[in-house]
């Protein structure tokens, strides 16, 4: 099949996943909440360090799991169908970061209201989020475009991981006896992730005042 048939059948691919990155999110978040205690799919008990913990996962959370790793897939199948097939578009261009915001940082916020995870973390990569934003619509009224750096890539990758494994080892009941556990043991990739979109964000920020500077001082 040459290049151009290939373009005219995949063209719109690219964004039909990413709308429907976009769609699966609503239906994860349901999912999370619906949790009766009747549907019980499998109960891992297993020790980490002094103590026994207990992970139970029931039916639609397992559902919810399912459908947000099918919307990480989309993720990586999008980008991979664009850039091989050269079919990467302004719409794509602009919502397909905005897909991942929309479903990481959802997900983010109804495992912290669920203290799933300590609430902080929700907050740093939405504050990350709407400061890079900020300076990129900035930067893009003067001009000028900043590419994405290696961090904000490693930020992404860490975030998913980290949602994966709380998504599949949910609840853990030594919450409250040791907090330390449950935090680092079932949330230790988004501490690395909050770290990453830490440093992605200064990153983001001093290059965009880098080039800002530059540029005015030029005229």
């Amino acid at each position: 099949m040459s290049n151009k048939l290939i373009k005219k059948k995949y063209k719109n691919l690219p964004n039909y996943l990413t709308i429907l990155r976009i769609l699966l999110t609503p239906i994860i978040i349901v999912f999370i909440f619906l949790q009766p205690k009747k549907c019980l799919i499998y109960e891992l008990n297993f020790s980490f360090g002094q103590k026994n913990v207990c992970a139970k996962i029931y039916l639609f959370f397992l559902l919810a799991a399912i459908f947000f790793v099918i919307a990480i897939l989309t993720d990586f199948l999008d980008g991979y169908l664009a850039r091989k097939n050269n079919l990467i578009s302004n719409f794509g261009k602009i919502w397909d970061p905005i897909a991942d915001k929309i479903l990481i940082n959802s997900i983010l916020i109804i495992f912290a209201i669920k203290t799933y995870i300590p609430f902080y973390l929700a907050l740093i990569s939405i504050a990350r989020d709407i400061i890079v934003d900020g300076y990129k619509a900035y930067a893009a009224s003067c001009n000028i475009i900043v590419g994405a750096n290696i961090w904000g890539k490693i930020k992404t990758f860490l975030q998913m991981l980290g949602l994966i494994i709380i998504f599949f080892l949910l609840p853990i009941k030594e919450k409250e006896n040791n907090p330390i556990i449950y935090y680092l043991f079932q949330n230790f990739f988004l501490f690395l992730a909050t770290s990453a979109t830490t440093i992605s964000g200064l990153i983001y920020a001093i290059n965009i005042t880098k080039c800002i500077t530059t540029k005015n001082g030029k005229n």
